[in-house]
């Protein structure tokens, strides 16, 4: 989908074109000087966690990595009069809950790039791992010209990691929290990794569940406006006993990555671990100066 903020009835200094699902061609203006461009990969999916038996470990999800951030300023006669093809990278899916025993959870999927014909790319971030029984590494943010995304949050046997926004903070989405552990107590997940920050402020991430209770779904990641980069979603809370695991929280707009579900122990019934949260979407963003 893509949308267009020129004016038709007057001179125009600049046109944007934003695109934000899909892939269509950009056509070219007449009279064009110069072309900014800007990507952002998708999210990667937060992992589900695992389902063990009572008073068995079972660790939640890894969250997502967050889309890559690219920016390349064109000079407009290097581009083709025919048109630029334009693609706009998906968040990755969470994985889904885990109904049976001594299962281990679903990894989610990676986000997808986002690019504008061959002349830029940003990565989607990678994918969250499966709930276990052990510690799961962080998995990485999506690369770009300008920054990675963040890492998500892996798990250990006590909580769940944060995700995270690597130094270049302006231009990164926040990598999904990872979920919650279960032992022989609850422990508690953790929260989405922040988002850009500008005028001494910063965008939070979303917030992981840390007490016990049925709304254990980790919060979602929160949306930029200005620089459209998203954070990422808070891991879900684990439970202890016959209840739903906390699905992880979706990543924001544009490329927060999915936390990770909670992980479960339960002695009957079907209740399932926590699934992951889903990646934010990418975005491209073309302004063309006249």
């Amino acid at each position: 989908m893509a949308t267009n903020n020129s004016n038709n009835n007057t001179p125009k200094l600049i046109q944007v074109d934003t695109y934000t699902s899909g892939t269509t061609i950009w056509s070219k203006p007449s009279n064009v000087k110069y072309v900014e461009v800007i990507c952002i990969g998708g999210g990667g999916g937060g992992g589900s966690g695992r389902r063990a038996a009572s008073s068995a470990t079972a660790s939640g999800g890894a969250g997502g990595g967050g889309g890559g951030y690219s920016r390349m300023m064109i000079m407009g006669k290097l581009l083709p009069s025919t048109g630029v093809t334009v693609t706009v990278g998906t968040g990755g899916n969470g994985g889904t809950s885990i109904t049976a025993n001594a299962t281990n959870g679903n990894a989610g999927t990676a986000g997808t790039a986002s690019s504008f014909g061959y002349y830029i790319k940003a990565n989607g971030g990678a994918a969250g791992s499966a709930g276990a029984i052990v510690a799961l590494s962080n998995p990485a943010g999506g690369t770009g010209l300008i920054s990675s995304g963040g890492v998500g949050g892996g798990t250990s046997i006590t909580n769940g990691g944060s995700g995270t926004t690597p130094p270049s903070a302006t231009f990164a989405s926040g990598g999904g929290g990872g979920g919650g552990t279960v032992t022989t107590q609850v422990n508690s997940s953790g929260s989405g990794g922040s988002g850009p920050t500008y005028y001494n402020g910063t965008l939070a991430g979303g917030a992981g569940k840390s007490s016990y209770g049925t709304n254990g779904a980790g919060g979602a990641g929160n949306s930029d406006s200005i620089i459209y980069l998203g954070t990422g979603g808070g891991g879900g809370f684990p439970t202890l006993g016959d209840a739903l695991g906390g699905s992880g929280g979706a990543g924001g707009l544009y490329g927060g990555g999915g936390g990770g579900g909670g992980g479960v122990n339960v002695t009957s019934g079907t209740f399932g671990s926590g699934a992951g949260g889903r990646g934010g979407n990418g975005i491209v963003v073309v302004v063309s100066y006249f």
